[in-house]
């Protein structure tokens, strides 16, 4: 693991971009938010921690799979790639709560990271701004509960691979021990499944 400040021009433009494609940008607020994100790598495989865990994490590159024991017992997965937003922490005002919660590097994968505290302390004056924040990252984490359960609603485990695929082929570049994970089976079923996809749907 190696993290450093935010500096990289290019990094501040994909936060933005971020922000704004999901209405959550306040040109105002931003500025004093660089001087407090950090930017961290993980190498393939690499457990994805954090000194705080209650951070806000931005996916600049790479993938990561988050195994999630809720409040109610469930265990649910989530598999999230490149632009997408996740949570370390296990509450979420009340509404998702998580008891454990463990993060993997699937691809080598850089993160931009703060602690969720800090924004909610900058945003405090401006309510509206910080409700609609909260309520994108809710929203976040249920669209990706709601894909983990709607994939194991399918029959079988190629159907779930193909849900899984129409909603992001290029999970394709992720290792098939991960997915197999994902897919709650052991790498040679999954690898029997992939076959028969590739059958049915390749030329």
């Amino acid at each position: 693991m190696h993290s450093r400040m935010i500096s990289d021009t290019k990094i501040k433009l994909g936060i933005i971009k971020y922000a704004q494609a999901h209405g959550i940008y306040e040109k105002e607020l931003f500025a004093p938010l660089f001087e407090l994100c950090t930017t961290v790598t993980f190498r393939r495989g690499d457990p994805v921690t954090f000194i705080k865990e209650n951070v806000l994490c931005l996916i600049y590159s790479g993938a990561v799979l988050g195994r999630l024991k809720m409040g109610d017992g469930h265990v649910e997965q989530h598999l999230l790639r490149s632009d997408q937003l996740f949570y370390s922490g296990n509450q979420l005002e009340g509404i998702r709560e998580r008891v454990e919660s463990s993060w993997l590097a699937l691809l080598p994968c850089e993160l931009i990271y703060i602690r969720l505290a800090l924004i909610q302390g900058l945003a405090q004056a401006e309510p509206e701004y910080l409700h609609g924040l909260m309520q994108h990252i809710i929203a976040s984490d249920l669209a990706q509960s709601q894909l983990y359960h709607e994939v194991h609603s399918q029959s079988t485990l190629v159907d779930k691979l193909d849900f899984l695929l129409k909603h992001d082929e290029k999970l394709l570049d992720i290792k098939q021990i991960y997915l197999a994970s994902y897919l709650l089976v052991m790498p040679p079923s999954f690898s029997r499944a992939l076959k028969e996809w590739e059958r049915r749907n390749l030329p």
